[in-house]
């Protein structure tokens, strides 16, 4: 019985689902940390990240929280901060990157709940799906439809719908009348 209750306590179904996650994406080329829960692509100047994030207030054998945080990065533009010193000593090459929920028309965070051993096998599956959904799209974006990509993509998803974007522009130097502070809202077509 001790086994069982070590098996369902949230921090381990947390890393399972992140060890489920690193198993699916890894054949793509995807890198899993398990340090820090995510898992990167390197293509061209981009880093891709899918990172996933938890709860302190999981509850064993009734809620674990998974949340999807997708992010790109970029040496050249992490070059560029240190060389230009615009960005108040953050210099990681962060380019974007939201919750996964935000990459749809009806703009949200989504949460899925693992700690259910009856439902996990389901939830984990529809984080694959919202992955492959979103997040794969977005990251097309900028890999200008890279081999790793494409085949994710294959069989997956069809024609998406629009997809907003929201992009923090807290530490950029944007003039007026956009400001600092803010966020930039982009509209993009995914076909």
């Amino acid at each position: 019985m001790a086994e069982l209750l070590f098996s369902e306590i949230p921090r381990e179904v947390f890393l399972s689902v992140c060890e489920r996650m690193a198993s699916y994406y890894e054949p793509y080329g995807f890198k899993y940390s398990k340090s820090n829960h995510r898992l990167r692509l390197k293509h061209n100047e981009f880093i891709f990240e899918i990172r996933f994030n938890s709860s302190h207030s999981n509850m064993m054998g009734k809620f674990v929280e998974v949340e999807v945080v997708v992010t790109v990065l970029s040496n050249k533009f992490k070059k560029w901060q240190k060389e230009n010193e615009l960005f108040n000593e953050i210099t990681n090459g962060y380019m974007c990157g939201t919750t996964i929920g935000h990459l749809q028309r009806d703009s949200k965070n989504i949460i899925w709940n693992v700690g259910l051993s009856e439902t996990r096998e389901k939830e984990i599956e529809n984080i694959i799906e919202t992955i492959n959904r979103l997040a794969i799209p977005f990251f097309n974006l900028l890999g200008f439809n890279s081999p790793p990509f494409r085949a994710i993509q294959l069989g997956v998803w069809g024609i998406c719908s629009p997809t907003y974007v929201k992009i923090s522009t807290r530490n950029l130097q944007i003039p007026r009348p956009l400001g600092r502070g803010g966020s930039l809202v982009l509209k993009i077509l995914i076909n």
